[in-house]
């Protein structure tokens, strides 16, 4: 993810919106920042703002913007690349328009403690989910390729996640969507029932193995009963006939 550090005015909540380069007709404002040097004017109506070289002293003081003096920006951020402004003056750019490799970060917490996870399981701060479902409805389906759904393990957010898919279904058709999981919720066959019947045409569904034995995978997955899980919701994904991908993760342990 990229990240930049300015100096923030007037920002005392996070603010996410789209980057725009140019003035937008005031009533479609609302869902972009945008980015500006120091003769940008009319800045009512936007989410917030981004001034790449010292702003005007005339600015309204209601006005968020943060000041991040670098014009190596202006190309960094294309439109309609989703940013997150927060109030220390940091600038994360959650979704990246023209890239293939964006994703969809549910949640932090998983049910298996893999022993090389670069990532072990933890809460999620406030309001995660609810950050992915903006980004979600920000993106323009016309430009965008690959949506890719991960954590930490996104199924365990149950019917949650079962939304967020169908949303990602109903609203990029087109889209290529990638589920990267650890496949043991789909042991369950009612759940797996109502994620396959979700009308995705391009879903891929990438499942982790460790082993081909229960003691070896489960001794890396540090749960005990997931080889036998996730074979099981394997096998219950492909009756349904829907693509699976088996990601053999290599490692020293096996």
């Amino acid at each position: 993810m990229k990240s930049y550090k300015g100096t923030p005015y007037n920002i005392n909540n996070t603010i996410i919106g789209k980057v725009t380069h140019k003035n937008n007709f005031f009533l479609k404002r609302k869902n972009y920042v945008i980015l500006c040097n120091e003769k940008c004017s009319h800045l009512y109506g936007y989410s917030g703002a981004i001034f790449i070289s010292p702003p005007a002293l005339n600015i309204p003081k209601k006005i968020p913007y943060i000041y991040y003096n670098d014009n190596r920006m202006l190309s960094d951020l294309k439109d309609d690349d989703v940013v997150l402004l927060n109030p220390d003056g940091s600038i994360n750019v959650l979704w990246e328009t023209e890239s293939n490799d964006n994703v969809f970060f549910l949640t932090n917490q998983c049910n298996c403690k893999c022993i090389q996870c670069p990532q072990p399981p933890h809460e999620d701060p406030q309001g995660l989910f609810e950050l992915n479902l903006k980004i979600l409805n920000l993106i323009d389906p016309q430009k965008t390729n690959n949506l890719c759904i991960t954590g930490g393990e996104p199924t365990i957010l149950g019917d949650r996640f079962i939304g967020f898919l169908k949303k990602c279904a109903d609203t990029f058709p087109e889209s290529n969507i990638t589920i990267l999981t650890n496949g043991t919720q789909f042991s369950n066959f009612e759940f797996t029932k109502q994620v396959c019947s979700i009308k995705a045409k391009n879903l891929l569904i990438c499942i982790s193995l460790y082993a081909d034995t229960y003691i070896l995978h489960d001794r890396i997955t540090r749960l005990k009963g997931s080889f036998y899980n996730t074979v099981k919701g394997i096998q219950n994904i492909a009756k349904f006939y829907k693509n699976i991908e088996i990601r053999f993760v290599i490692s020293k342990l096996n």
